[in-house]
């Protein structure tokens, strides 16, 4: 088999089979430092392939690299950041997260006391609402049901569902925002993330 030196600078000149081998040969460290850092094995799956993607894209730059697993932590770690920056501004990330780590067997002491507040606030900012988004949220939320169902039991359109359910996720996210409690799950992930880059 192939050295990694070698199987580089074969997958500098555009060799497929080279490319595989370093994948197969490094694509679980790397899953695993994302996971740890996402705390998300879905997210973990995306953002691995994104940098394997970007290896290949980039792949003129390896006749540079001596030490590959160097060059693969930068590229996942900023491969992280983006996915954070994103995270920020995206609700459907936002819940995403919410609901993986809302369902983690194993919780810190920190996390219990930020998630007990977390779902206070949360209790408060679901309060708020109209009757309407309120009526339609916990339908959805907490009862799991569809759209369509939702729209049969409320006699709402489907699109007035969908209407309704956006608005109210808006307003939650508005409403943790206004109180400097923007999604606290989403400050622990970033914590973890800044721990794994320095450590």
């Amino acid at each position: 088999m192939l050295n990694e030196r070698k199987l580089l600078l074969k997958t500098s000149q555009g060799d497929e089979e080279a490319f595989a081998l370093l994948f197969k040969k490094h694509w679980t460290t790397t899953y695993n430092y994302l996971k740890k850092v996402t705390k998300s094995a879905e997210t973990a799956e995306e953002l691995v392939s994104d940098v394997f993607i970007k290896i290949w894209n980039d792949k003129h730059r390896l006749v540079d690299v001596n030490n590959l697993d160097a060059f693969l932590n930068v590229i996942a770690r900023n491969k992280a950041v983006d996915f954070f920056r994103r995270a920020s501004k995206d609700l459907i990330i936002q819940e995403r997260i919410a609901y993986e780590m809302l369902n983690r067997t194993q919780k810190s002491a920190d996390y219990l006391v930020l998630e007990a507040e977390n779902e206070q606030l949360f209790n408060s900012a679901v309060q708020q609402l109209s009757p309407q988004r309120k009526l339609v949220f916990t339908l959805s939320k907490e009862e799991g049901l569809s759209h369509a169902e939702i729209a049969q039991r409320t006699k709402l359109s489907h699109q007035t569902v969908k209407n309704t359910l956006h608005a109210a996720l808006s307003s939650i996210k508005e409403y943790l925002k206004d109180h400097d409690t923007y999604f606290l799950l989403l400050f622990l992930l970033i914590s973890s993330l800044i721990a794994c880059i320095l450590f």
